[in-house]
């Protein structure tokens, strides 16, 4: 049985607001701490999406957040990540290696994870909550 509507559109909102998270928000993660990236999302295409599909996309997000086209403050940080992302999924290789790490990722502390994910989230509207 399917959850009910309020609860999907929770997860739904959540989701998109995960997906939109900048590659380095304003606590960006110090060399050696725990950092949050879904190539899949930053692009917001599906993980099965074809090679077309994800051009197409990338392009659209290319044009909409390229520095000389957009000026507003995470312009330049949004299209680094779109960039990143389209390199590595791009490449047959390099996408089937980061499918690989990433459906055969380990949690070894949960908590930590959902407060770092926490932590990025409240990063994005300047609320700066301390390392854990």
């Amino acid at each position: 049985m399917p959850p009910p509507v309020s609860v999907r559109r929770r997860i739904l909102v959540f989701y998109r607001i995960i997906s939109f998270l900048p590659e380095s928000a304003p606590s960006a993660a110090l060399p050696g701490e725990f950092q949050l990236e879904n190539l899949y999302a930053i692009l917001g295409v599906a993980p099965n999406a074809t090679d077309e599909e994800i051009k197409k996309v990338y392009r659209s997000l290319a044009m909409r957040y390229h520095p000389d086209r957009n000026q507003a403050p995470g312009a330049e940080a949004r299209f680094k990540a779109v960039s990143k992302a389209y390199e590595t999924l791009s490449d047959p290789v390099k996408r089937a290696e980061y499918n690989q790490s990433v459906n055969h990722r380990i949690v070894l502390d949960a908590e930590a994870e959902a407060y770092e994910l926490w932590r990025s989230l409240f990063a994005l509207n300047g609320v700066n909550l301390p390392a854990h």
